[in-house]
């Protein structure tokens, strides 16, 4: 079972986000997640749970199930970034690590726009929480951009739940 809260999601049975007025908890199974991730019905969606309760594996399993419908790209924040071989899509690393993940050259985001031939993308964040907290910040920054630059683009950022902001600063999602 996952619990929403707004836009976010927590692959365990009890919500740690605090619901609001406007967004109470609903609890959501895989399947629905993937239901509603398809639809659209959020932008952004924060997934949050402890460590070691199955969000890395919730993950690739999202990534397999709606790789066929539409195109999906999975990126480990922590690992993903740190193999960039530089700034291949400016300054922007999270575009980088997308463009290397889906393997297209060119600049980003006109690259990531060009292939995608004006479909959407579901884009699986994984571990913003294992990002050093003296660079999160840039990373968080990052993610806003590029939900900027590609406006078709879904985001799913899959975290432990934030010891200082609610939602670690992202601009797209609720929390």
């Amino acid at each position: 079972k996952a619990s929403a809260v707004g836009s976010t999601a927590t692959p365990t049975a009890t919500p740690t986000a605090t619901p609001t007025a406007t967004s109470p908890a609903k609890l959501v199974d895989e399947a629905q997640l993937v239901t509603r991730l398809l639809a659209g019905h959020a932008r952004g969606t924060l997934v949050l749970a402890r460590g070691g309760s199955g969000k890395s594996k919730l993950a690739w399993s999202l990534e397999a199930q709606i790789c066929g419908r539409m195109p999906v790209a999975r990126v480990d924040l922590q690992w993903d970034l740190e193999a960039g071989e530089g700034p291949a899509a400016g300054d922007n690393a999270v575009l980088a690590a997308i463009q290397r993940t889906l393997h297209l050259s060119g600049t980003a985001p006109q690259a990531l726009k060009t292939a995608l031939h004006g479909r959407g993308l579901m884009l699986l964040l994984d571990s913003l929480d294992e990002i050093p907290l003296d660079k999160r910040a840039s990373v968080v920054k990052a993610i806003n951009d590029a939900m900027t630059m590609l406006p078709r683009m879904r985001v799913v950022v899959f975290t432990r739940p934030p010891v200082f902001h609610g939602n670690y600063g992202l601009a797209h999602v609720e929390a």
